[in-house]
């Protein structure tokens, strides 16, 4: 009776596990625990072992992972000494015990695993599987876990660096990572072609994409350091992406017979981690300069409000509406030598999640860019939400002109992030994104526009309220989307001044 009473508890605790009311599970769970160990004791199961020992097992399981989740509900697990301290011992017996049990080892490890995880253990974790498989060699569980471990503290410690406040992005390696050095660069005519590369046989305009680019960027060896570290392709595709609009993707004209001035960059909504993280921590933004180095200078500017200063003068943290600023301040800016870059802005994903501040934050800018005639190139990290949203904005409020309609991006992020599907199942409405995977272009607006100025769109929420159902209207549509197009703009780059006549024109 003892027995089953445990039984039924472990039953009720398995439910509010599922249902992620942790205090209730642990409850729970703790009741089982209890009553399963004095059913063990009064019969002498627990001396003989065997699958009697099974239930109390998976009690100890549950209960540690919903101390886990309860003490990470409260704020970080490493910090809740006492509720971690409980999860890994029960964690831990658990293992033991389906190890005398002849029971899933493979489970009570892996509830063990996530444990440690949760409390930034990862040496432990990763030490606990190898134990396992060492006791257990020929389990083909354990040694898929093993693989999965490295995975789940990659995870834990990406989490743990956007546990800041700011926006994760779609950048989310740990800070701690080195970026891969590149190796010597090849001639730029030949990185160039390799951009063009549309692949035997393949469609016209459809780009091969990364391979080419890597084999001529550094041969086998770079195309097999992007398989084993996918964040040397993500940190690429930023400059990449650029580099590839602006010459084969044919997003500008070059003035004919002359090179050399000056192209200024402005990357819009740039964060910390990851284009200021890439200019800071590497060269691989210059490969944009080297690409271009037959057409152009190029100078950066990153504007953002999740920055932190970086020497060299060329990273701005501003409030929004930050462009607004930065421009105002730099009248010698113009639409004949600057393109904005915005990578991920995420401003149209409320047409998915309902969530509209971000899109606010952008608007002023967003406006103000259209009316001064700015070549913006846009990069969103998924098709359903942040692409569809961003061009409805552009078609419905701004009557902006592409100069290149949305598209994929023949060099997008490796990284794809996603969920276990919406909530008829997994596969089922699932959730994705992936940095850079598609792009459009912009470059001012038609007649009809929303010009800056009109209504109070930032205080009046019947405003606001009227402009995104006009949006809504646009991005539940059904096919593609028709956008005005128009012929690329053609670029007057100035000279670049000597270190000796800038300097005597800032004393100046």
């Amino acid at each position: 009776a003892a027995a089953a009473g445990g039984e039924r508890a472990l039953h009720r605790a398995g439910e509010a596990l599922a249902e992620e009311d942790w205090s209730a599970a642990a409850e729970l769970y703790s009741q089982a625990v209890s009553t399963l160990s004095a059913a063990l004791k009064s019969s002498g199961a627990a001396v003989a072992g065997g699958q009697a020992l099974l239930p109390l097992g998976q009690a100890l399981s549950g209960r540690a992972r919903s101390l886990a989740e309860l003490g990470r509900a409260r704020g970080s697990l490493a910090a809740q000494t006492g509720i971690l301290q409980a999860a890994v011992t029960d964690a831990r017996k658990a293992v033991l015990l389906s190890r005398h049990g002849k029971g899933d080892v493979a489970a009570a490890v892996t509830c063990l695993v996530d444990v440690l995880i949760a409390a930034g253990e990862y040496e432990q974790a990763e030490a606990s599987v190898r134990e396992a498989i060492a006791s257990e060699p020929k389990s083909p569980e354990l040694r898929a876990l093993s693989a999965e471990v490295q995975q789940k503290v990659l995870a834990a410690k990406m989490d743990v660096d956007a546990a800041d406040g700011r926006s994760p992005g779609t950048f989310r390696w740990p800070l701690a990572m080195a970026l891969p050095k590149l190796p010597q660069r090849p001639e730029a005519a030949v990185l160039l072609k390799s951009l063009s590369d549309e692949g035997e046989g393949s469609i016209a305009g459809v780009y091969a994409g990364w391979e080419p680019f890597l084999r001529a960027r550094g041969g086998d060896a770079l195309v097999a350091t992007a398989h084993t570290d996918a964040i040397l392709l993500d940190g690429l595709s930023f400059p990449i992406s650029l580099a590839w609009l602006l010459t084969a993707g044919g997003a500008v004209r070059w003035p004919k017979g002359r090179t050399g001035g000056r192209l200024h960059v402005i990357v819009l909504g740039a964060t910390a981690r990851a284009e200021a993280r890439l200019w800071a921590e590497t060269e691989y933004w210059q490969e944009l300069n080297h690409l271009l180095a037959g057409y152009c200078e190029v100078q950066f500017d990153f504007v953002g409000p999740e920055l932190d200063p970086v020497p060299g003068g060329r990273v701005h943290c501003l409030t929004p509406p930050c462009a607004t600023q930065f421009f105002e301040a730099r009248p010698e800016l113009t639409a004949e030598n600057t393109i904005c870059a915005v990578f991920n802005g995420g401003f149209g994903n409320f047409v998915a999640s309902g969530q509209e501040g971000l899109l606010w934050s952008w608007w002023p800018d967003l406006q103000y860019l259209t009316d001064r005639g700015f070549l913006c190139t846009f990069f969103c990290a998924n098709d359903y939400a942040d692409l569809k949203g961003e061009v409805a904005v552009h078609s419905a409020l701004l009557n902006s002109q592409f100069v290149v309609a949305p598209r994929r991006n023949p060099f997008a992020m490796a990284t794809v992030y996603s969920d276990d599907g919406g909530p008829d199942g997994p596969g089922v409405d699932k959730e994705w994104f992936s940095g850079n995977s598609l792009l459009y272009v912009t470059c001012g607006r038609g007649e009809g526009g929303r010009r800056r100025g009109e209504a109070s769109d930032e205080d009046d929420p019947e405003a606001r309220q009227e402009l995104i159902d006009r949006v809504m209207v646009v991005a539940s549509g059904s096919g593609e989307l028709e956008v005005a197009s128009i012929e690329p703009p053609l670029l007057a780059l100035g000279a670049v001044e000597a270190p000796a006549a800038a300097a005597a024109t800032a004393l100046a």
